[in-house]
């Protein structure tokens, strides 16, 4: 009886397990099944996974698929009725899909490049000279490394003389091996221990033999070859793991290389001083200079600036750029962005279905956020006579019974001291906010809300502040406003906020007057919900929707 039950119980996991394993690969390998289909179109799960990585959402459960599914289905209902009136054509939207665009085919390029340069290495490896006959054996060298080429010549010159060559590295050496009289042990070709020009002479050393000086990373070396051993197998894999990624490299170099040869690449290098010399130009001038023309591309600072992040453009004021090295550091990237994504265009990647298919899919969620932020929200208000009645309805409701103390909280965020204080002046003489919030930060809008309201918040909600931004905004008084220099990590870069109490809550409190800015901020959010709810049911009456999800 027990042995039964030993074996129901291990086909019973045997079972399980495979059916693990069969829905773990139904997802894998279901890229192109339908998972829903509106009006005819189709969304099939390559394209939601597409979308979910463009907005860094994870869809790995079915609950998150399910939800994630949903919102492409209401985005799709939605963008026509942006296109309607035109909010298709708006120039924020087309630069982001121009970008998103760009990307996906650099992407689609590197694709094809790895493919083709793979192949090129299989038939490499597959050739008899792959690894020369003197890097088929890991060798054990000695090495003696000194700081000018002098002292490297009178030790050598002490060596030929018949020195003891462990004797002279534990005494002259500088490296971490003088200890040891110099042994650094076995040494596999290929896998960059040394550069590849002291590689291809050390390796060919006879065992017992000296090297001639040599540059190194450290200085200058000498090197003895000790004794030779045959390859384990894991040695053998990482050898020709680290062959093949050095190919890789150089095969994409090589290939870049070719690119900027069959390119007219135009650098105005009197732009890049001026830029340098800011102080004589006004910030205009500067973001629409042209710095490089690749055929027929024109690439201006505020294409820099703005591939760096720095999407508030404002750091024209940084000394960084009266260094001559850190407008070339930024210039060279971008250059190699435009070669590659013309070259995707130049051998017919921009003609690709799914790539046509996930701009249109971007594009329709884009379309539905601002649709729904910028017009079926925008009028939703209520009346002092609604706040109050709703205010009646819920007092007595634990929620505002036992009230937490609130803030109603403004926030932006740039990445320049001085255009950050000169904002902060503009605030405090009566400056609006908002305006402030949609010119100048780098963060984006709240559904439903004016730029930098992020609404009334509590302890412990998230929000996309850091906790120093929480603690000065709950510090503050209502109406006051306070700068913040935050330093990331390594110092090496630096952002400054501004935050606002526009309305302060203390927790315990319950009268109309004293809560009335958060009843009205909470009847809003309830109306707008609802406005939104209706005309997405609206829709889905209307169209013909089928869902199908894994």
């Amino acid at each position: 009886m027990a042995k039964q039950s030993a074996v129901l119980s291990t086909i019973l996991l045997i079972l399980i397990q495979a059916l693990l394993f069969t829905n773990l690969n139904k997802l894998r390998a279901n890229d192109d099944e339908i998972l829903a289909r509106i009006n005819g179109e189709k969304i099939t799960m390559s394209e939601l996974k597409g979308l979910a990585k463009q907005m860094s959402k994870n869809i790995s459960r079915k609950e998150d698929r399910k939800n994630f599914l949903n919102r492409a289905v209401e985005d799709r209902l939605i963008a026509p009725k942006a296109r309607e009136i035109g909010l298709h054509n708006d120039p924020d939207i087309r630069k982001e899909l121009k970008t998103i665009r760009e990307w996906q085919l650099l992407f689609s390029l590197e694709d094809r490049i790895k493919e083709q340069i793979a192949e090129q290495i299989a038939e490499q490896i597959a050739g008899k000279d792959f690894i020369p006959e003197y890097g088929r054996q890991k060798v054990r060298f000695g090495e003696i490394v000194v700081q000018s080429r002098q002292e490297a010549e009178e030790i050598l010159r002490d060596l030929l003389k018949g020195a003891n060559f462990e004797k002279l590295a534990r005494e002259r050496s500088i490296n971490i091996y003088s200890k040891n009289g110099g042994d650094i042990g076995f040494v596999i070709m290929g896998k960059g221990t040394f550069l590849e020009e002291v590689e291809n002479i050390i390796f060919k050393l006879a065992n017992g033999r000296i090297s001639q000086i040599l540059k190194t990373r450290e200085g200058y070396g000498i090197f003895k070859a000790v004794e030779r051993k045959d390859f384990t197998q894991k040695e053998r894999e990482e050898q020709i793991a680290a062959l093949k990624k050095k190919l890789r490299r150089e095969k994409k170099n090589e290939r870049m290389d070719n690119l900027r040869s069959q390119t007219k690449i135009t650098i105005f290098s009197d732009n890049i001083k001026k830029i340098q010399q800011m102080q004589k130009v006004n910030n205009d001038d500067l973001l629409h200079m042209e710095l490089v023309n690749v055929n027929g591309t024109i690439l201006r600072l505020e294409n820099l600036l703005r591939a760096a992040s720095h999407s508030s453009l404002n750091r024209l004021k940084s000394h960084d750029f009266h260094n001559p090295g850190v407008l070339e550091d930024m210039i060279k990237p971008n250059i190699e962005h435009i070669l590659k994504v013309n070259e995707a265009v130049r051998i017919g990647l921009d003609n690709d279905p799914k790539l046509k298919k996930h701009l249109k899919i971007c594009e329709d969620s884009m379309l539905a956020v601002k649709y729904v932020r910028e017009v079926l929200l925008k009028e939703v208000t209520c009346s002092d006579e609604e706040v109050k009645k709703f205010y009646e309805e819920y007092k007595d409701g634990p929620e505002y019974k036992n009230m937490p103390r609130y803030v109603h909280a403004r926030h932006l965020i740039v990445d320049d001291e001085d255009l950050t204080r000169e904002i902060l002046k503009q605030l405090k003489d009566g400056g609006d906010f908002t305006e402030m919030a949609q010119k100048y930060s780098m963060g984006g809008k709240k559904h439903g809300l004016p730029a930098g309201d992020f609404g009334y918040i509590k302890r412990g909600d998230w929000v996309r502040m850091t906790e120093i931004e929480k603690d000065a905004l709950f510090s503050l008084s209502t109406g006051e406003v306070k700068m913040i220099e935050m330093v990331f990590p390594k110092g090496d870069y630096v952002l400054y906020s501004i935050v606002k109490a526009e309305d302060k809550i203390n927790s315990g409190s319950n009268g109309y007057n004293e809560i009335k800015g958060l009843v009205k901020y909470k009847l809003l959010k309830k109306k707008r919900e609802e406005k939104k709810a209706d005309f997405i049911a609206q829709l889905r009456s209307e169209a013909d929707i089928k869902i199908h999800l894994l």
